[in-house]
């Protein structure tokens, strides 16, 4: 999921940029900047959801086996 969540960023800023409208990370290099923050970012992000996943999926598991 990081890297669609990272393209669609970029490919939104590009177009909203191409139609004309004012963006905080205009051309090749705000494109390049914008995506290694995304990535980044999203990858926290996925890396958190999916520890949670597993610790919740654990408790549920131990819960299950116990009754």
């Amino acid at each position: 999921m990081v890297l669609p969540t990272t393209i669609l960023a970029v490919a939104l800023n590009a177009i909203y940029q191409w139609l004309g409208n004012a963006v905080d990370f205009p051309g090749i290099r705000g494109g390049l900047i914008l995506f290694t923050t995304t990535l980044v970012y999203s990858g926290i992000l996925c890396g958190l959801g999916s520890m949670a996943g597993l610790v919740l999926a654990k408790k549920f598991r131990d819960e299950v086996e116990h009754t």
